[in-house]
């Protein structure tokens, strides 16, 4: 998959996953709604903040009140993952991509796996 094309797949997911959450229309951020562009997991050198939020959501029962974000783990590919964080990094933030080898989706994946 070509660059261009690779940007286009992780702006449908963004649309069709997050964006009913995460996208502001260029209003004004609210506090329930996280404005990616200031998220520092988008910032860091490293994915591995990005991977795990996506991964395992944030907030749920029992967490102190404030934003939840459900898991995406079983709705996402490691290679949608990567797609989305592509597309974010360039479009929100005007980024370079992360190298491809700093993700470790699987490994994350694998490590933080919900008990069966």
């Amino acid at each position: 998959m070509n660059a261009r094309a690779a940007n286009e797949h992780g702006r449908k997911l963004y649309y069709a996953t997050c964006a009913s959450c995460h996208d502001d229309g260029d209003s004004t951020p609210l506090a329930t709604r996280s404005e990616l562009m200031l998220n520092s997991a988008l910032w860091y050198p490293w994915p591995n903040n990005f991977v795990l939020t996506v991964l395992n959501g944030v907030g749920g029962p029992g967490d102190a009140p404030g934003p939840i974000m459900p898991p995406l783990r079983n709705a996402l590919s490691d290679r949608d993952i990567l797609a989305i964080g592509d597309y974010l990094r360039q479009s929100r933030l005007n980024r370079p991509t992360w190298p491809v080898e700093r993700y470790q989706v699987d490994r994350l994946r694998r490590a933080t796996s919900p008990p069966q």
